[in-house]
């Protein structure tokens, strides 16, 4: 009887699900951990180290065969240290270091996007809309509405056959240091049995191979997320991150729905700098927000995923 029970409960997720986009799963649970290990690209001879934690929810409730609400929630800590290493200049500081300092800071993030997605009839078309409230800061501080950005999310995709769809769409969030607009163009191809080519470029795309038959997946994905952090004070300034990255993944099954992943890739624009508030100027006064060098990083988490190529 509980066999049973589960078996209709997947089931039931997956009819969900399916519905979503037209990449080949949704993870209902992922959480990830990305380290970044840099130099900085001026004369000040710092490293510096951020360490990412993600933490993603997705509960879909299907209304009837064309419309199910989408609820989801993204959660983000950020930590950020340099150390500055004895007999070195403190950067705006004047003076040197009688030993190792580390300066170091904390933001979050924190995204509910909620919204609709729609089918027609004939299955060509699919429609989603997201409103997506989102609040960031310094971890710590109190939270208040400068804290708060408005975004949505618009994405239309046409199937053309089983194995190909196009989507075009825009991402809209006010952050920080103004309106940011990403319009979106992409589609998903299915080649063969193993290899497959999704996602909603510019902000991410896969080349996903299947190494072995429901166990191991790896590829090449590409990454370009750029968000913004309230740093604290009355004058309500911000940090702006910049994160577009390539890297070969690996996903590894554990079980059929759950799975371990890794990553490791290169920067091809990497930054962590300050602002102020509503401008796009650089204040350039703390040793911790600095241009980067290109860095490689590692990224690695575990999901619970239901994959639709999958044997039911």
């Amino acid at each position: 009887m509980q066999k049973k029970k589960l078996h209709i409960l997947s089931l039931f997720l997956v009819l969900f699900c399916s519905g979503l986009l037209a990449q080949p799963y949704v993870d209902l649970i992922n959480f990830n951990y990305q380290s970044v290990r840099t130099d900085y690209s001026d004369t000040f001879k710092g490293q510096n180290k951020v360490d990412n934690y993600v933490l993603n929810l997705t509960a879909p409730i299907k209304l009837d065969s064309q419309n199910t609400i989408i609820i989801r929630w993204f959660g983000e800590i950020l930590n950020t240290s340099t150390t500055v290493k004895t007999n070195t200049e403190v950067p705006f500081a004047n003076v040197t270091a009688n030993n190792d300092v580390t300066y170091s800071n904390s933001f979050y993030a924190s995204i509910l996007p909620i919204g609709l997605q729609h089918e027609t009839k004939s299955k060509k078309w699919k429609y989603l809309l997201l409103a997506m409230p989102k609040i960031a800061g310094t971890y710590g501080e109190k939270l208040s509405s400068y804290n708060f950005q408005p975004g949505v999310f618009a994405l239309a995709t046409r199937k053309i056959n089983e194995n190909l769809s196009i989507k075009g769409g825009l991402f809209y969030n006010r952050e920080f240091f103004g309106n940011f607009f990403v319009p979106i163009i992409s589609a998903d191809w299915k080649v063969n049995d193993r290899l497959r080519m999704y996602g909603t470029f510019p902000t991410f795309y896969k080349v996903e191979y299947q190494l072995c038959r429901q166990k191991v997946y790896t590829g090449l994905a590409y990454r370009s997320y750029t968000r913004s952090f309230l740093l604290p004070g009355e004058a309500h300034n911000y940090i702006k991150m910049n994160d577009m990255s390539v890297k070969l993944f690996v996903d590894f099954y554990i079980k059929k729905k759950i799975f371990l992943f890794a990553e490791v890739g290169h920067m091809i624009n990497y930054s962590l700098l300050d602002y102020s508030y509503k401008t796009r100027d650089e204040i350039k006064t703390s040793v911790l927000y600095r241009k980067d060098k290109m860095p490689v990083f590692f990224n690695c988490g575990i999901a619970y995923r239901i994959r639709f190529d999958f044997d039911k």
